[in-house]
Formats: structure tokens, sequence, C-alpha cells
């Protein structure tokens, strides 16, 4: 299961979500800086901003958070919805 040639066929696999990420970040222009900006989260969850407007938001908690204030999800980890972050789920933003 943990194959690449399986994981290609798998749209939902961690390989897509590493080669999405990789295709993001490659595109550039929406990071800008080296910078990294610490922002008040709940607990269990850590959330930073990075010049351009670009957030990441990870739940580590064992309960589903409401997402931060953001303009798009660029790319998340997990499904989402309702407005909340599950458990165990990352999510790279716009940040308003």
């Amino acid at each position: 299961a943990l194959a690449a040639d399986v994981q290609e066929r798998q749209a939902d696999s961690m390989l897509a979500l590493y080669q999405a990420a990789l295709r993001i970040r490659k595109s550039g222009g929406w990071v800008a800086g080296d910078t990294l900006t610490w922002l008040d989260a709940p607990p269990g969850v850590l959330l930073f901003s990075r010049p351009g407007g670009f957030g990441c938001a990870v739940n580590i908690s064992a309960q589903a958070v409401p997402m931060p204030a953001h303009d798009e999800i660029v790319l998340a980890s997990g499904q989402l919805s309702g407005g909340m972050l599950p458990p165990d789920t990352a999510a790279w933003l716009q940040l308003r």
C-alpha cells in the first residue's frame, strides 16, 4: 500500500500530497521572504504565517478546531468540512 506505484493511482495518497506541495512551492510567488511569525491559536494547534500571506495551520489535538480566517485553502493533508480543521490535519492557507 505504501509503494510509489500503488500510491500513484490514489488521488488522496501521501505521494499525491507531497507532489502537490512540491508543485505549489516550486510555482513560487505567493510565499515571499524567509521569516516566520507564530500566530495565536487554540491549544493543540500550530499556526504560523510568512510574508506574502502564506499561512500554515496544523491541528495536533484530538478535537476538530475552527479554521483560522483565510481567503483560500491552498492544500490540506485531509478532508476539511464545515470550516473545521480535523485532528492530525495540516492546511496551507492564503491568509486574510
